[in-house]
C-alpha cells in the first residue's frame, strides 16, 4: 500500500477485528490518494469478522474509485467477484450489487451492468429472477390499526373522575 511515495506499513493482524482493524481499513479505503495492492486489500477485507464490515469497506472502496471503476470493464468485475465472495450471504451480495448500481444513475448503464453482472458470473439467472421479482413486487402497507390490534392494544378508558363515579 503506497501513499503519494510514502509506503504505508501493514495492518498488523494483531489489531483487535472488530473496532480498530476496521476501522483503520475504512480509514484508508476512505483516502482517494491512497492505492492498495489488491491481493493485499482482498486479503484485509478476509480478516474482518463482520460481513457489515466487508460490504461497508468494499462500497467505500467502490465510491471512493469512482470514475477508475466501470461496470463494463471486465478486469474490474472480475475483482468484484472475488471481493462480493468474501461475504457469506447471498442476500448481502444483491444487497451490496444494487448499491453499486445506485450509484450510477442512467438506467441503461444499469441495464447494461446487470447483463455484464450475469456474463461474468457475478449472478445467476435463478438469483436475477428473485431481484426482479422482490423489485416489481407492490409494497403490503400495514395501517396503524392493524399494528394495534396484532400488538394486542387496546384504546384507553375514559377518564372519569370520582364526582361523578360510574
Amino acid at each position: 500500500m503506497e501513499k503519494s511515495g510514502n509506503t504505508i506499513p501493514e495492518i498488523p493482524s494483531t489489531l483487535p477485528k472488530h473496532g480498530l482493524k476496521y476501522q483503520l481499513l475504512l480509514s484508508l479505503v476512505a483516502k482517494k490518494n491512497v492505492t492498495m495492492d489488491p491481493d493485499d486489500f482482498k486479503e484485509n477485507i478476509s480478516t474482518l469478522d463482520d460481513d457489515n464490515q466487508r460490504q461497508n469497506v468494499i462500497m467505500q472502496w467502490i465510491q471512493n474509485r469512482g470514475n477508475y471503476f466501470s461496470l463494463k470493464s471486465n478486469q474490474d468485475l472480475q475483482y468484484l467477484k472475488e471481493l462480493l465472495a468474501l461475504l457469506s450471504d447471498d442476500k448481502l451480495r444483491m444487497n451490496t450489487l444494487r448499491q453499486i448500481l445506485r450509484l450510477k444513475p442512467d438506467v441503461t448503464e444499469r441495464n447494461e451492468a446487470f447483463s455484464k453482472f450475469l456474463e461474468n458470473g457475478l449472478i445467476d439467472q435463478e438469483t436475477l429472477n428473485k431481484y426482479l421479482a422482490d423489485e416489481t413486487k407492490p409494497e403490503t402497507k400495514i395501517t396503524n390499526a392493524e399494528l394495534r390490534r396484532i400488538a394486542g392494544w387496546q384504546a384507553p378508558k375514559p377518564y372519569v373522575s370520582p364526582k361523578q363515579g360510574r
